[in-house]
């Protein structure tokens, strides 16, 4: 957001018609921008929340478009895709090597670039970076190496980033697929409470109606979906949950599926 709004201070003009004139203009996206006009409104796809049920598009104030305000098209995604890749040469082929090259080591087999993470596999290189909005998520997965690149644009907040990397390296797996089953909303009751992941940060659990509600300390709560009795999945993120039982029957932690990592946690006493 203050990137936007200091590009624009130094630029002396609005981040919208910078980024025109000098990223959109000469890579030939023109249907791409921040504020649509009537025309582009109205092909604007309907985005969806987790259950797959409409929702309003989120309107960026236009100093700060540069967290998410920008609206395209997967054709101009695609030449975008182009000229990352370097299948075909731009005005910025220049500034785009720059902005890809490695700056800082990662953790595991990751280095972060100008807004690029950047993955090593055994086949090379690929560079990537995904986002969303409220009702949607973007995925752009980048092979310089082999020129070749690969966009996904979704319409709700289901995670596919794994479909662009997995199209251009396929021995980067695809995550698995989930099909929500319905638990009795009473049962639900059973998993409330506090899991202790460290000292400082905890997963809270709660229902609210018929979901599974969850949160992590200092981050927005999340609706779970059973997958069968004590295994529930997220759909904004690609994380799974198994809930443990004691002896008696009683839940008494989780075990937490993420980024490759499994991750216990006890359940905390209510004061």
């Amino acid at each position: 957001m203050w990137l936007s709004e200091i590009v624009s201070r130094i630029g002396g003009k609005p981040f919208a018609e910078l980024v025109r004139e000098r990223v959109l203009a000469p890579l030939g996206m023109h249907d791409t921008m921040v504020a649509l006009d009537e025309a582009h409104r109205r092909r604007l796809v309907t985005g969806h929340n987790a259950r797959y049920e409409p929702v309003s598009p989120w309107d960026f104030a236009p100093e700060i478009a540069g967290v998410g305000g920008l609206r395209s098209s997967v054709a101009d995604m695609a030449r975008f895709a182009e000229a990352m890749a370097g299948t075909r040469s731009t005005p910025l082929d220049e500034t785009i090597a720059v902005a890809m090259k490695p700056l800082r080591k990662g953790p595991g087999n990751l280095a972060l670039a100008y807004a690029w993470h950047v993955r090593t596999t055994e086949r090379g290189m690929l560079h990537l970076h995904n986002g969303g909005t409220g009702g949607y998520r973007a995925m752009l997965a980048v092979d310089r190496e082999h020129k070749r690149a690969a966009v996904a644009l979704v319409d709700s907040v289901a995670v596919f980033d794994d479909l662009p990397v997995h199209l251009l390296d396929p021995a980067q797996p695809m995550y698995r697929k989930r099909v929500a089953i319905t638990l009795d909303p009473a049962k639900l009751d059973e998993y409330a409470g506090r899991y202790e992941i460290s000292p400082t940060f905890s997963i809270r659990m709660f229902v609210a109606g018929a979901r599974l509600m969850t949160q992590g300390t200092n981050q927005p709560a999340f609706e779970l979906f059973a997958e069968a009795p004590d295994r529930f999945f997220a759909r904004i993120v690609n994380a799974q949950v198994v809930f443990r039982r004691d002896s008696a029957g009683k839940v008494e932690g989780l075990t937490l599926f993420q980024g490759g990592r499994e991750v216990r946690a006890p359940r905390v006493p209510a004061p």
